[in-house]
C-alpha cells in the first residue's frame, strides 16, 4: 500500500500527498525554491498577505485531488467504460501538472513574470515545442491564447528538469504541459484527447484548481472581506458529459454548484477592482520594478552589457537548472524572492528605488484613489485620455516624468466568465453559466493613476484641471 505524507494546511487543513511525489518532486531543489518566491504582491495593502508559492502548489495539488476524485464517482458508469483505459494516465498527469503549475514563477508573483519574454516573446514557445516536438502541439500552441511566461516556464521544467518523475509516476509530458498552459487538442478528436482537455480546463479554466485555491487562500491571508467559497460543495458538483450538441466530453458542474460559482466571481471581481488595482499595490509594484531595472543597469554597465540585456540574463528559465549561473558575481541559481532583495542590498548605495521599496517611504502620493474618484473628476473627457495626453500636459507644466511625477495605468474592469467555457448541467441539457448568474457592470473602468512628489504636491488641483482638459 502506498504511503502518504501529510502537510497541514490552515486554509485546507491536512493534505495527504503520495510519498512517490513527494520524493519525486516536492523533495526536490526547484520544487522547493517555491517556499522563497511570495505569492501575492499586495503586502503593501495588506501586510498579513505573507504566503508562497510552495503552499499553494501543495494546496492546488489538493483540490486537483479532490477534482479527481469526485469525476470518479460522479461519471456515468458507461460513459467510463469508454475513458478507462485512458483515465490512469490523465489523471497522473492531471496531479503532476497541478503541483509543477507554478515551478517556474519569477520572484515577487507577478511583478517581474513579464522579465521571461523580454525583447524574446516567442523564445519560450520555442523551447516548448522543442522537447515536444511533434506537429500537432505546434500547431496546436499557435491557435491558443498566449500563456503567461511563468506558464511556460513551468511547462518547460515540467518536460526537462522533471521528465524522469513524470514518467515513473505513469503520466504523460505532453499532456502535463498542455494542462499547464491551457493548449487544447483542437483537431484530434479521440475520446483520449477529448478526456485531456476536460482536464485541461480544471487547470487553466476559468473555474479550476488554481483559482479556486489562491481565491480561499488570498482571501484567508489578507483578510478582506467579500463572498466565500465553500470549496467541497463545488468540487462535488463536478461532472464529465457528452455535449448534446457535438457528442463530445465536457467539462460541467450540476446546478448545485450555481451559487458556489456566482461566490467565486465575486471574490475575483473584489481582487481585480479593490486589490490588484489599489494605488498603493500599483505603485508598490512599480518602485519594485524600477529597482530591479537600475540593478541591471549598473551590473550591465558595469559588464559591458545593456540593461536589457541584463534583465534576459536575470530572468531566464537557465537559472533553474544551471549552478553555476551567474551575473556581477551574484549567483542566480534557483533564482528566488531573496536574490532580488540581494541584488538592491548590494546596489543600494547607487539605487534611489531600491531605498524608496525597502523603507516604504514613498516619495510620491496619488492625486486620486479609487476608479469612482477618477470616473467622477474626468466623466466628461475618460474616453480621450491616454498617457502620452496626460504626459505632454504635466511636460506643459515644467514637471519631469520620474523625478516629479509617475503615470501608471489600472485596468479595474469587472470579472466576468467567459461565454460557452462554464456550463451548468440541468435536466440533461448544457447551459452556459452567464445566463444563469448576475452580471457585474461590463464596461472595462481603465483608469490611469498620477503620483505626484510630496514637493510639488500642492499643484494637485492644477494637474487635475489640465488632466480635464485633454480633447
Amino acid at each position: 500500500m502506498m504511503k502518504d505524507k501529510i502537510f497541514h494546511d490552515t486554509v485546507h487543513g491536512n493534505i495527504r500527498i503520495p510519498e512517490s511525489y513527494c520524493s519525486l518532486i516536492i523533495d526536490t531543489l526547484l520544487f522547493q525554491r517555491l517556499r522563497r518566491v511570495e505569492q501575492s504582491s499586495v503586502r503593501s495593502l495588506y501586510p498579513c498577505a505573507r504566503h508562497d508559492r510552495f503552499i499553494h502548489s501543495i494546496g492546488v495539488f489538493h483540490i486537483g485531488s479532490i477534482v479527481v476524485e469526485w469525476l470518479y464517482n460522479n461519471i456515468a458508469s458507461e460513459l467510463f467504460d469508454e475513458i478507462k483505459p485512458f483515465w490512469k494516465k490523465v489523471i497522473e498527469s492531471y496531479k503532476i501538472a497541478c503541483l509543477l503549475h507554478d515551478v517556474g514563477h519569477a520572484p515577487f508573483s507577478h511583478t517581474f513574470e513579464h522579465y521571461y519574454d523580454i525583447g524574446q516573446p516567442k523564445m519560450l514557445c520555442d523551447k516548448l515545442c522543442e522537447v515536444i516536438n511533434n506537429e500537432e502541439f505546434l500547431r496546436d500552441i499557435d491557435l491558443m491564447p498566449e500563456a503567461k511566461p511563468h506558464e511556460k516556464v513551468s511547462a518547460y521544467l515540467l518536460a526537462t528538469f522533471f521528465r524522469d518523475a513524470v514518467d515513473r509516476l505513469e503520466g504523460d509530458a505532453e499532456f502535463g504541459v498542455r494542462m499547464i498552459i491551457g493548449c487544447q487538442y483542437n483537431r484530434d478528436n479521440t475520446i483520449e484527447k477529448q478526456l485531456v482537455n476536460c482536464f485541461i480546463k480544471v487547470l487553466h479554466g476559468e473555474v479550476d484548481a488554481d483559482r479556486l485555491d489562491y481565491a480561499v487562500r488570498d482571501q484567508w491571508a489578507a483578510g478582506f472581506s467579500s463572498a466565500r467559497i465553500q470549496t467541497e460543495r463545488l468540487l462535488r458538483s463536478i461532472i464529465i458529459v457528452k455535449n448534446p450538441a457535438n457528442g463530445k466530453l465536457e467539462l460541467c458542474f450540476t446546478k448545485n454548484a450555481i451559487n458556489q460559482i456566482e461566490s467565486l466571481a465575486q471574490i475575483k471581481d473584489f481582487q481585480n477592482r479593490w486589490v490588484f488595482c489599489h494605488q498603493n499595490v500599483k505603485y508598490d509594484q512599480y518602485i519594485l520594478s524600477k529597482a530591479i531595472e537600475t540593478v541591471a543597469a549598473i551590473y550591465g554597465g558595469e559588464e559591458g552589457m545593456g540593461k536589457e540585456e541584463t534583465l534576459k540574463r536575470i530572468f531566464n528559465f537557465e537559472c533553474f537548472l544551471k549552478p553555476e549561473y551567474k551575473i556581477h558575481d551574484q549567483s542566480l541559481y534557483l533564482l528566488s524572492d531573496d536574490t532580488i532583495l540581494q541584488m538592491l542590498r548590494q546596489t543600494f548605495k547607487k539605487n534611489a528605488y531600491a531605498q524608496e521599496w525597502l523603507s516604504r517611504q514613498y516619495k510620491q502620493r496619488p492625486i486620486w484613489k479609487t476608479a469612482a474618484e477618477y470616473e467622477s473628476l474626468f466623466k466628461n473627457n475618460k474616453g480621450t485620455l491616454n498617457e502620452a495626453k496626460i504626459e505632454a500636459k504635466l511636460d506643459d507644466m515644467g514637471l519631469v516624468r520620474n523625478q516629479d511625477y509617475s503615470i501608471l495605468m489600472a485596468d479595474c474592469k469587472p470579472f466576468t466568465f467567459i461565454d460557452g467555457v462554464v456550463w451548468i448541467c440541468i435536466n440533461g441539457a448544457l447551459v452556459d453559466i452567464n445566463d444563469l448568474i448576475p452580471k457585474t457592470i461590463e464596461k472595462s473602468q481603465k483608469m490611469f493613476y498620477v503620483y505626484l512628489s510630496r514637493d510639488k504636491y500642492e499643484l494637485k488641483k492644477e494637474v487635475i484641471q489640465q488632466i480635464q482638459s485633454i480633447v
